[in-house]
């Protein structure tokens, strides 16, 4: 369920991550692009009937030569997944909300030039009890 939820997250934050058509699974794209890779998370609630709801952190990082590129990019897939007004479900699980954890910011740059940014995604899910 965990890595469902993932992959929604990361199909979601690919339609709005233009100028970049994917974002690679990881800690950092190889070339010029973005990543994300699942983060910790907890049980925020229990229920009885053993679902409950849950948050994670989903880590989102850029690497691209323009800094103009990178950031407003990052920055786009935080805004319209924060402002969203539906989130994905499935039969076991339903994705209640996604906040900035992090905003995105800058980390380093590389010695070739290329700009290192990165923020996090906060996403709160409800899971379906047995």
């Amino acid at each position: 369920m965990f890595d469902e939820i993932f992959q929604a997250v990361r199909t979601l934050a690919i339609s709005h991550a233009s100028p970049y058509t994917t974002i690679d699974p990881g800690p950092l794209p190889t070339g010029n692009g973005l990543a994300i890779y699942p983060g910790p998370g907890y049980n925020q609630e229990k229920y009885f009937d053993r679902g409950g709801t849950y948050r994670v952190s989903i880590v989102l990082n850029g690497k691209d030569d323009d800094l103009g590129d990178v950031l407003p990019a990052l920055s786009t897939i935080h805004k319209n997944l924060s402002r969203s007004k539906t989130y994905p479900t499935d039969t076991g699980w339903e994705i209640i909300n996604i906040e900035t954890g992090t905003a995105p910011h800058y980390i380093d740059r590389e010695e070739s030039g290329a700009w290192l940014c990165g923020s996090i995604l906060t996403v709160e899910f409800y899971v379906k009890g047995v």
